[in-house]
């Protein structure tokens, strides 16, 4: 089995149990994705773009909003379907998020 990716995201203190609860409920069924969170600045504008391939962008995009991230950019294919996608979650982080081939 791979490892898990490890990624980090700074938050202030005082919304760090809704950050923890955010990730696990977005990321947490996910096997090869291991999300920490530390206490400090929020990302903000300056965060870096955590870019996943993933074999369904549609239900990425439907998984972020749901638990309060917003929709940035979306690009489809022509058959409607998203083969990229961003978005901000409420702690500032960016994600994207690119169909598989």
């Amino acid at each position: 089995m791979e490892a898990p990716l490890a990624v980090t995201v700074a938050v202030a203190r005082d919304r760090r149990a809704a950050a923890i609860a955010f990730y696990a409920a977005v990321f947490g069924g996910e096997p090869l994705l291991e999300v920490h969170v530390l206490e400090g600045e929020p990302a903000g504008s300056r965060a870096p773009v955590c870019e996943l391939v993933v074999d369904d962008v549609e239900a990425w995009i439907d998984r972020g909003i749901r638990y309060g991230a917003e929709l940035r950019t979306r690009v489809d294919a022509p058959d409607g379907r998203a083969t990229y996608a961003q978005w901000r979650d409420p702690f500032g982080a960016l994600w994207a998020f690119t169909r598989s081939p």
